[in-house]
């Protein structure tokens, strides 16, 4: 970094300087290993990286790698914005906003340069075809251009840059890279559809996304997998499981918007990842499983949000969330089945299981008071401490990149114990705990169990972590003292 900083100073136009320095700092602000040991907060290296790539573009604006950087920065960014509380969401879509604006800019200089690359292969290859169809007179041909051996002439030294040629993969990494930044924007926008929060679609129109999402997939994506399918092929899987991700954003918004009803949200779910290529694939799985837990968000929301304007019979509501979250549980179930080196992915589908396990329990409090999640309340529980004590191992086995998820899983562990101790929670449906709300200070030495969870955390970490359960509905607010 003090090296491109002083070769800048020294050649303040020199763009391989300026693009290396603000390719440096991308590399560093994601990298799971480094963050960690930053001597400066996350948001001051991205800005810095924002900026340098702001920098590197006003030397050259045609760089399409250039401009792809930047839209990496940029989401970032907005990842960032969305994860603080501190921080209007208004903020990370419009970050967001301009991430698309240069992956559009990119797309359409890679796809000159990709249609200007095929055709030099053709003519080469049309030139190749037309000299061997030459007959040969028996002498040695000079190159054009080429120096005669009995010519001693010193040619000046030159300075060349070598470009890759794009292809088609190129291509597909950009258009991946699009999807998965609407994805992110539908997921926020979701997000603030959520009670109690302000909705971004005065900010962004849902319109806009449905159209630009369709001109991506049913547009640019079709037309690049029509002229190189063959090229494409190995990468099936990504492009399917990526589109069915992206689809299954869309119908949560469009389910939140009043667009869809339940029965047209389900069918889309199960025609988005309907394709025979994803069968088997444990990526697959989880998302799909992902993509129900997030169904079962917005029929929670909905309860909460509509119930004044058009009554619901939360016990009707509760047996489809029921039916939903228990599929999602067999999608992860049949993942162990599946032989994998991916360790972070077993973990992860761990830690889904037990969130699962505490969503099903929390179908057991009123309003709902649904029947099946009262009689199974303890080995709910039960389930849920499992999942996240193998999801803390597993995450413990990976070493540094993963302790803040160690650390997470472990303390979630640590609430089910809580939850394992109050008063009722092991009996039949019968048990006042199905509906009346037991304040966790009725269980002897709470604050120890949660601080055993998290030995090297504060109580501020655990308050957070515990607000952040009560917002994903995995726990009663009410219970840790939390409004």
């Amino acid at each position: 970094m003090e090296l491109y900083a002083d070769g800048l100073t020294k050649y303040p136009n020199n763009f391989d300087l300026a693009y290396n320095k603000a390719r440096l700092e991308l590399e560093i602000a994601t990298h799971p290993a480094l963050v960690k040991h930053l001597d400066v907060p996350l948001n001051d290296l991205l800005q810095q990286a924002l900026s340098s790539h702001q920098y590197a573009l006003g030397l050259n604006s045609q760089n399409a790698d250039l401009l792809f950087n930047i839209s990496q920065v940029l989401t970032t960014i907005a990842e960032q914005i969305a994860k603080a509380n501190s921080i209007s969401d208004v903020e990370a879509v419009r970050y967001l906003e301009q991430a698309l604006e240069y992956q559009s800019k990119c797309l359409k200089l890679q796809e000159l340069n990709f249609t200007e690359s095929r055709d030099q292969h053709e003519r080469a290859l049309q030139q190749s075809q037309d000299e061997e169809g030459e007959e040969d007179d028996g002498g040695t041909k000079l190159e054009a251009g080429t120096t005669s051996v009995f010519e001693d002439k010193q040619e000046e030294e030159q300075w060349v840059s070598i470009l890759e040629p794009v292809t088609a993969e190129t291509l597909l990494d950009t258009i991946i890279a699009q999807l998965g930044t609407l994805t992110t924007l539908c997921s926020i926008i979701n997000a603030s559809m959520s009670p109690f929060d302000t909705p971004l679609t005065s900010v962004v129109a849902p319109a806009w996304i449905e159209s630009y999402s369709t001109k991506i997939v049913d547009g640019v994506l079709s037309n690049i997998l029509a002229t190189s399918k063959a090229e494409l092929q190995p990468r099936a899987k990504e492009i399917e499981l990526t589109k069915a991700i992206l689809s299954s954003t869309l119908l949560e918004m469009a389910y939140r918007l009043r667009s869809i009803d339940i029965q047209m949200y389900k069918e889309g779910i199960n025609m988005a990842f309907a394709s025979k290529v994803l069968v088997g694939d444990l990526s697959t799985l989880a998302a799909h499983a992902r993509a129900l837990i997030a169904f079962n968000g917005a029929l929670a929301d909905d309860l909460t949000t509509v119930s004044a304007l058009a009554p619901v019979d939360p016990s009707t509501r509760a047996s489809v969330r029921w039916a939903l979250l228990s599929e999602a549980q067999n999608l992860l179930a049949a993942t162990s089945k599946i032989p994998t080196d991916d360790t972070s992915l077993v973990a992860t589908t761990h830690a889904l299981r037990g969130d699962i396990s505490l969503l099903l329990h929390a179908l057991s409090h009123s309003p709902f008071a649904y029947p099946q999640a009262i009689s199974n309340q303890a080995q709910l529980l039960r389930n849920a401490e499992v999942f996240y004590r193998n999801a803390t191992k597993l995450f413990s086995g990976l070493g540094v990149d993963d302790s803040d998820n160690k650390e997470n899983f472990q303390f979630r562990g640590g609430v089910v114990r809580v939850l394992q101790q109050l008063p009722g929670s092991d009996h039949d449906s019968t048990s006042p705990h199905s509906s009346a709300v037991v304040p966790a200070q009725a269980v002897p030495g709470i604050q120890s169990i949660l601080r055993d969870a998290s030995p090297t955390r504060d109580d501020a970490w655990r308050r957070e972590l515990l607000e952040e359960m009560v917002d994903e509905g995995l726990i009663r607010g009410q219970i840790f003292g939390i409004q």
